[in-house]
């Protein structure tokens, strides 16, 4: 199991971009991992949250947030398969403007990867 608290610094050359929004000065977010093993069988799941500060000390309108959930299976020694399925999103307050889309795994807008691994 993971508890992670980040904390992102940017350092840009100009306090605003081009087209003249203000560019993020920090990025906070927490991520939540874990792992089980059972047998040759392994489960794995993580999310993924944070918000931003821009370099007027103004917050961020919403929270962004992502996570995946995934199982795999240990078919040799050095082989391994797996299916992982991932979402992400935005979350705006209403008094801001629209509420984005708070499924956490939505299944219209997410990602599904078979991997397959081999260690040596």
């Amino acid at each position: 199991m993971t508890v992670a608290p980040r904390i992102r610094k940017n350092f840009h050359q100009y306090t605003t971009s081009s087209s003249g929004t203000v560019n993020l000065s920090w990025g906070l977010s927490l991520l939540l991992a874990a792992n089980y093993s059972y047998g040759d069988a392994f489960f794995f799941a993580s999310a993924l949250g944070g918000t931003s500060i821009n370099y007027n000390g103004q917050w961020a309108d919403g929270y962004s947030y992502g996570g995946s959930l995934g199982t795999g299976y240990k078919l040799l020694e050095d082989l391994s398969i797996s299916l992982t399925f991932a979402s992400s999103g935005v979350y705006t307050d209403a008094a801001q403007g629209t509420l984005g889309s708070f499924n956490i795994f939505d299944e219209a807008k997410a990602t599904y990867s078979l991997g397959m691994t081999y260690s040596f």
